[in-house]
């Protein structure tokens, strides 16, 4: 079941790669699109009015970031809502996520956290984390989700790739038309 966040989803979506707007930081700052199930996953559709890019990530967290996004009820705490009560319990909390490279057909993630210690202290910490996990941790805790645009160029130049191939091979019958 295709779920649409924001927008609605097209059955065939037509994704596409490249910077959005950005800060003078040069960041894109995308939302979710729409999260859609495939055969080997899930595909998830970040972006905004002008430009959509999709990132494919394990299916039982595309489940967690669709029941994150739509404030499901959940039985029992899954394992991104354990962190996010560990980083509550510590005065912590997801500020917010970077997407910050693509090598190899793989998106590379960032997880800021801030914490507030008794004394009004505050603390950032940057950890290293699966652009899947940065996704869902954003979702769950509402978090700001940013993308360094020069790693949308990358990706984008990769989906043409691999929309030439799928053209000339149809190595990709069962996804949509991009990686």
């Amino acid at each position: 079941i295709a779920s649409a966040v924001g927008a609605q989803a097209d059955s065939t979506p037509s994704v596409t790669a490249a910077s959005s707007k950005s800060d003078n930081c040069g960041v894109a700052s995308p939302k979710f699109r729409a999260l859609i199930p495939t055969n080997a996953g899930t595909a998830v559709f970040l972006g905004n009015d002008e430009k959509v890019f999709t990132i494919y990530i394990d299916q039982t967290i595309g489940h967690a970031i669709n029941l994150y996004l739509n404030d499901a009820e959940k039985e029992r705490p899954l394992t991104h809502d354990l962190l996010a009560n560990v980083l509550t319990a510590l005065g912590g909390k997801v500020e917010r996520i970077i997407i910050n490279d693509f090598k190899s057909g793989v998106f590379y993630g960032r997880l800021i956290i801030t914490a507030e210690n008794e004394l009004q202290q505050r603390k950032i910490v940057e950890l290293d984390a699966r652009s899947s996990d940065c996704l869902a941790m954003a979702a769950l805790q509402k978090a700001r989700q940013e993308m360094q645009s020069g790693r949308l160029d990358v990706a984008r130049q990769t989906v043409l790739a691999a929309q030439k191939l799928n053209a000339a091979f149809g190595l990709w019958d069962d996804r949509p038309e991009t990686l």
